[in-house]
């Protein structure tokens, strides 16, 4: 019996010293961790022009409860701008957001200009990141408190290169503009 109650003591003690405090705070540059990631490709189960994918993010450490945002923009990379598609996750104890990879489907070609936007909504205020300049190897970004910020900096849809070379290569040989139709195969150049 004394084991049993040396064992409930001692389960209550490690509950308590990992559980989150009462007075948690966000870091005081903003969340800190893994922003919003995905990778997308052509989508040929459907007509021409939609990707597919997962959009993902975390682990990132918050401090407190609140939820992580996870958006995908098409031609404007301004976090009040229009979201094609978007994914959330809450702070697990107040402490750590973590967004599974989730799959998501949205229309865009090869002319278009993807952005992926981090948002955190937490109860001291809602946070924007904006991605770091590239060209700057220490420049890995901010948080900003203002919706009008840029996401980063915009990805581009590169032509699918094998649906791509299957398509041009019937076009060759049976005189057709299959390629043309299917957008994502728009500046495709095959390697000869």
């Amino acid at each position: 019996m004394k084991k049993l109650a040396l064992c409930a003591v001692a389960a209550v003690m490690m509950a308590t010293a990992y559980a989150a405090p009462s007075n948690a705070a966000p870091p005081p540059g903003g969340p800190v961790g893994r922003k919003c990631g995905f990778n997308s490709t052509t989508d040929v189960t459907r007509e021409a022009g939609w990707q597919i994918g997962d959009i993902n993010a975390g682990p990132l450490v918050t401090g407190e409860a609140g939820t992580l945002v996870c958006s995908v923009h098409v031609n404007n990379n301004v976090h009040s701008g229009a979201a094609v598609t978007s994914a959330s996750a809450a702070a697990t104890a107040g402490l750590v957001a973590v967004l599974a990879p989730t799959p998501l489907n949205y229309p865009a070609t090869a002319a278009d200009d993807i952005s992926l936007c981090t948002t955190w909504v937490g109860a001291s205020g809602t946070l924007y990141w904006v991605s770091g300049n590239p060209a700057v190897p220490t420049d890995t970004g901010h948080w900003d408190t203002s919706a009008a910020s840029s996401c980063g900096v915009a990805l581009s849809i590169e032509p699918n290169d094998p649906e791509c070379s299957i398509w041009l290569a019937i076009d060759q040989r049976a005189g057709t503009n299959i390629a043309e139709i299917w957008q994502d195969c728009e500046g495709y150049q095959p390697i000869i």
